[in-house]
């Protein structure tokens, strides 16, 4: 008889228990299930930003001066990230257990959707949209 070590046995039933706790999640209001809808939303919010991002290198490379765009852009893109997260940061401090729970993670999906609106701005007026221009820079 061939001996399975008990590691592995763990693993499948972390493995199963975790498909099970999704397949709950359609219609739960768990902790759990809200924690991940949560960290879900984040995720779709940070490749949303990423693709902004790109978007507007992109737009920048078209540009008469795209190297002094890109070292701002990379700038500002470096020090905003550093601005959410010490801001979100500040938010898991003050946070109050209870429902209200995620608080922080919230915070990161808020403030990474406002700033995937900015770039997206940015790459219109950069490629000549005068009336999107106007809402970027009154």
């Amino acid at each position: 008889m061939q001996r399975i070590p008990i590691a592995f046995v763990c693993l499948l039933s972390l493995i199963d228990a975790h498909g099970t706790e999704e397949d709950e999640c359609k219609d739960s209001l768990s902790n759990y299930c809200r924690a991940q809808h949560i960290h879900s939303e984040y995720e779709v919010a940070d490749k949303k930003l990423n693709q902004a991002y790109q978007a507007l290198l992109k737009s920048i490379l078209k540009d008469s001066e795209p190297q002094r765009l890109k070292e701002s852009l990379l700038t500002s893109q470096h020090v905003w990230i550093q601005f959410r997260d010490k801001s979100c940061d500040f938010v898991a401090l003050i946070e109050v257990p209870g429902p209200r729970g995620g608080q922080s993670v919230k915070c990161l999906t808020h403030l990474t959707n406002e700033r995937t609106k900015q770039l997206t701005e940015y790459r219109l007026c950069l490629e000549h949209d005068e009336e999107k221009c106007r809402y970027v820079f009154p």
